[in-house]
């Protein structure tokens, strides 16, 4: 059985809940049902399991005290499900899924937050997922768990006139997600036909699932490859991953539907065969993790940062990479280029709205990082273009203390520069 977005039976919790993500059809079973608690998969599983997390509209959560309530409703409330279909008496408390690429960095589908006003009404929850020990999922999650969207990095929603669909979505979270590992992608070429995949999220908004038992069935699009997988409506943004070597392949976005009312009147799982001969009709639609040019160049942006070759950075850009991406210590190409006191870019990216002041995992700005490594140049085209010299890092030091100790030239030129600033706040 496989299913990927809604059903076209009335989903009515789910998609009043996703009014804004709503442009697919629904998936479906494919043969055997694969789905599997978390806990009943590999350790290699649930160890990719760990990144991966449920999205829920912030005013459908309830704050409590230190904690958030996730909605309550079973799946068979919701569905009117048959009484003996799996997964019935669970909680269908998120809308989408999606999974960890940095460490304040998620991929989702694009129809479940295309716009900043979509990323401005979602959060995320990470472990919503069957206790092995409670046969059940907390509903009330600590609020130190859930994370809100910050910012739309890059994404797409494209339907094109061939067919061809562009369907993902890159945001930045509030803050870096604690205990996670960001999970390992393609960024070139395309998988190969016939790969076994395995697919974790949340089908129908459940608590986590983890999916295998399918491979690439259709291969030819350059945005996305077709499976047999069993997802459902809330996989949408569910990181489809290479069996074998745990790399994330792509992001789950469509398929066929995932319900149909039975004789008896209520709602079964819509099942098929699972091998595929009409893909108009079936098969689950995977769009291509290198559709996101921010993670697809991510890697040659920074060496062209350090490098300082300004113009392969402008080129970058006009691929669709955006400028704001950033590596695994939060490093900006700003960062980068400013501990190489490599000036042209540092204008350039200045000229493109870089943001002068992004810190990095420790606190840094691209500032911080001149200043220690004694780049003079930069130092000056960073305070021209906006640097700030007053903020700490995380142990509290500004740009001047981070001077080495005999640069003493550097020293007095940020220490005037920090005065001016000061007197200049003081004005204000």
């Amino acid at each position: 059985m496989k299913s990927t977005l809604l059903g076209t039976i009335a989903l009515s919790s789910i998609l009043s809940t996703t009014a804004f993500a709503s442009t697919t059809n629904s998936n479906i079973v494919y043969g055997d049902d694969n789905r599997i608690e978390t806990f009943e998969a590999s350790k290699k599983m649930q160890s990719l399991a760990a990144s991966t997390a449920g999205m829920f509209r912030n005013v459908k959560g309830i704050n409590v005290g230190g904690y958030t309530v996730l909605p309550p409703q079973t799946l068979k409330e919701d569905m009117g499900l048959c009484e003996d279909e799996r997964f019935g008496e669970q909680n269908n408390a998120v809308v989408c899924s999606g999974f960890l690429v940095g460490p304040d960095l998620l991929v989702t589908a694009g129809h479940c937050i295309q716009t900043q006003a979509d990323c401005n009404e979602t959060s995320w929850v990470f472990d919503y997922k069957i206790k092995e020990s409670t046969g059940s999922a907390d509903v009330m999650v600590k609020n130190d768990s859930v994370y809100k969207c910050s910012k739309v990095i890059e994404a797409q929603l494209v339907s094109k006139r061939d067919g061809t669909k562009i369907d993902y979505s890159l945001v930045k979270l509030d803050r870096v997600v604690k205990g996670k590992t960001p999970l390992k992608f393609r960024t070139k070429a395309k998988i190969a036909m016939n790969t076994e995949i395995v697919v974790i999220g949340h089908p129908s908004g459940l608590p986590q699932k983890v999916a295998a038992g399918a491979k690439v069935l259709k291969n030819d699009s350059e945005n996305f490859f077709q499976t047999n997988l069993d997802t459902f409506g809330g996989n949408s943004g569910s990181a489809v991953f290479d069996e074998k070597t745990g790399a994330v392949e792509g992001i789950l976005v469509r398929g066929a539907k995932d319900y149909e009312r039975s004789p008896e009147g209520c709602v079964r799982v819509h099942k098929s065969q699972d091998e595929i001969t009409d893909f108009a009709r079936y098969g689950e639609s995977v769009s291509r993790i290198t559709d996101i040019k921010s993670l697809k160049y991510r890697a040659e942006l920074f060496t062209v940062a350090k490098s300082g070759d300004s113009a392969k950075v402008k080129e970058l850009v006009d691929l669709g990479l955006n400028i704001e991406i950033t590596n695994d210590d939060l490093d900006t190409a700003l960062h980068t280029a400013a501990a190489n006191g490599n000036i042209n870019v540092i204008n350039t990216l200045a000229s493109m709205g870089a943001n002068m002041n992004a810190q990095n995992i420790n606190g840094e700005t691209a500032l911080h990082l001149a200043a220690f490594n004694n780049k003079k140049a930069a130092i000056g085209e960073l305070i021209l273009n906006g640097a700030s010299t007053l903020i700490k890092d995380n142990m509290g030091a500004t740009p001047v203390e981070r001077t080495m100790y005999l640069a003493f030239g550097t020293r007095k030129a940020l220490k005037a520069a920090q005065e001016e600033e000061k007197r200049k706040k003081r004005e204000e």
